[in-house]
């Protein structure tokens, strides 16, 4: 049960420290601009003002899969990189979205690091 609370510790702080700080700063240095009436954008924005448990979807798509990265890191499942890897292809084939490629590998090495620290210093701590 100790292990649990010191992962989820870990988890909600990390979260916390990474989107007010790294995430926030990538949203606000891809962020869309308007010139000469065409979009440069990084993603899609139908998603932009939707809610889920009081975050915005694309911060909460963020945590869960930093979530169920790192546990499958501490389960022993290392192979989970490469089923989030084969699921990140498969949503960027979509039809017509206007998403920066950097934006983009930004934002899942971010994460994939991200889960790593985590993993990192439950490893420690436990």
């Amino acid at each position: 049960m100790i292990k649990v609370a010191i992962f989820l510790i870990v988890f909600l702080v990390g979260e916390l420290l990474v989107n007010l700080t790294w995430f926030n700063y990538l949203k606000v240095y891809f962020s869309f601009h308007e010139t000469n009436n065409t979009t440069v954008g990084v993603a899609d924005t139908s998603n932009k003002n939707q809610k889920f448990l009081f975050l915005d979807l694309s911060t909460f798509k963020g945590m869960m899969e930093r979530f169920i990265i790192t546990i499958g890191l501490i389960q022993g499942f290392a192979p989970i990189l490469i089923v989030f890897g084969t699921i990140k292809l498969g949503t960027r084939f979509k039809g017509n979205q206007d998403i920066k490629n950097d934006y983009f590998l930004i934002g899942n090495f971010s994460s994939i690091l991200i889960s790593l620290l985590y993993y990192y210093i439950f490893k420690k701590l436990v």
